[in-house]
C-alpha cells in the first residue's frame, strides 16, 4: 500500500482498512513525513495508541496552539470590527476534538476598510507586526503566525467569492469574531486546494476529512459558477497527485500557476 493511499483513506475516514499497515510502518521516516506534511499527526495520537510514542510532539504542539488560540480568540471577540476565523481554524470546531486538527497558523478575514483598525486593536494587545503582502497582513502572537486576509485569492486569480458570499454565509461565534457556515467553508476549501495544487504548495489529504465534517452538515459550495468548476475539478483528483513535499519554485511551475489562474478569468 503506498503512503498517499494510505493518507487518503485516513482523511476519508476509513482508519480500520489501514490501521495495520500504520502500525506496522509507525517508525518508517517517509512515512512519518507523510503523517505530519498533511497534520494528520494529533488525529492518529488520538486513534492509534500504538503510536503515540512517535506522535507525541504532534499532539503536544496541536495542543500548545489550540491554547494560543483561546487566547487569539478572546482577543478578537473585543476587536471595533467583524472578524472571521476560516480554514484550519474554523474547521477544528468540527472535530470531536480540536487537539486531532494541527494548527499551522490562524487565518482571519475582515473587509478592506476594517483592516487598519482591526490592526490597531491586535498590537495594542500584543500582536507582533510582521509583513504585509498582496490581499493580507501578518502578525505573530506568542509564536502562532495570525494571517489577515482582506481576499481569498491573490492575482492571478479573480475575486470568486466577493464580500456578500461572505457576510452572508457566517455565524458569530463570541462578540467581534465570526466563523463560516458550511457553506462557506467547503467553498474556501475547495478555492484553496484549487490553488494549492498549482503552486509552491502540495495538496493536503486532511482536506478530504474536513469535507466528509462539512458534508455531514449538508453543505453545498458558494460563488457561482466558477466555484462549481473548482468543485468538479476537486473531485477528479486522487492519491497519485499528492506530494510529500512543496513543489520547486521553479520557472515552470510559476508558468503553470499564472495559466491555471487565468482559466478562471475565461469565459465559462
Amino acid at each position: 500500500m503506498n503512503y498517499a493511499r494510505t493518507v487518503r483513506l485516513v482523511g476519508e475516514g476509513r482508519l480500520d482498512e489501514v490501521r495495520e499497515f500504520l502500525v506496522e510502518h509507525r517508525s518508517d521516516g517517509r512515512l512519518l513525513r507523510w503523517i505530519r506534511f498533511h497534520q494528520l499527526g494529533p488525529l492518529l495520537y488520538s486513534e492509534i495508541p500504538e503510536m503515540r510514542d512517535v506522535l507525541l510532539l504532534d499532539w503536544a504542539t496541536s495542543s500548545s496552539r489550540w491554547r494560543i488560540w483561546d487566547e487569539i480568540s478572546r482577543i478578537l471577540a473585543d476587536a471595533p470590527v467583524p472578524v472571521v476565523a476560516f480554514k484550519g481554524v474554523a474547521v477544528g470546531r468540527l472535530y470531536p476534538s480540536r487537539f486531532q486538527r494541527m494548527l499551522s497558523d490562524a487565518d482571519l478575514w475582515v473587509r478592506k476598510e476594517d483592516l487598519e483598525p482591526l490592526s490597531d486593536h491586535l498590537t495594542a494587545m500584543g500582536f507582533k507586526y510582521v509583513m504585509d503582502t498582496r490581499g493580507q497582513r501578518i502578525f505573530r502572537f506568542r509564536g502562532l503566525p495570525v494571517e489577515v486576509h482582506t481576499s481569498f485569492t491573490r492575482f492571478p486569480y479573480p475575486q470568486i467569492l466577493n464580500v456578500n458570499d461572505v457576510l452572508g454565509h457566517i455565524h458569530p461565534l463570541n462578540g467581534s469574531l465570526h466563523v463560516p457556515d458550511p457553506d462557506l467553508s467547503l467553498s474556501i476549501l475547495y478555492l484553496h486546494a484549487y490553488k494549492s495544487m498549482y503552486v509552491r504548495t502540495a495538496f493536503k489529504a486532511v482536506w478530504w476529512h474536513d469535507e466528509l465534517l462539512l458534508r455531514r452538515s449538508g453543505a453545498k459550495v458558494v460563488g457561482g459558477a466558477r466555484m462549481r468548476r473548482i468543485e468538479r475539478w476537486f473531485r477528479t483528483i486522487d492519491e497519485r497527485h499528492l506530494r510529500d513535499s512543496p513543489l520547486p519554485f521553479t520557472l515552470g511551475n510559476r508558468l503553470r500557476y499564472l495559466l491555471h489562474g487565468l482559466r478562471l478569468h475565461l469565459p465559462l
